[in-house]
């Protein structure tokens, strides 16, 4: 029997910080990878919201031209989303 109520346990999914951080760093290192990682990663798979929007953003960029950095921040700042992702 089990004496834990589970109503009560808090359920924090885990999440690694600086896997997700890599894992964008990598997208924007080789542009090639966003392919292959939208067949495997979902936005929502991200646990911080800011890495969402990121991978939201570099998904938007890759449909119509490479993703670098510069490109990543004018989609971001166009979508008012720059700021809320840490500038």
């Amino acid at each position: 029997m089990n004496n834990f109520d589970d109503r009560t346990i808090d359920r924090t999914p885990p999440a690694h910080q600086e896997a997700e951080q890599a894992v964008l760093g990598a997208i924007l290192i080789d542009t090639t990878m966003i392919v292959s990682m939208m067949e495997l990663l979902r936005p929502e798979d991200f646990y911080r919201e800011s890495h969402k929007v990121i991978y939201e953003a570099m998904i938007a960029v890759a449909a119509t031209q490479p993703i670098d950095i510069v490109t990543l921040a004018s989609k971001l700042h166009n979508a008012q989303q720059l700021e809320r992702v840490g500038g």
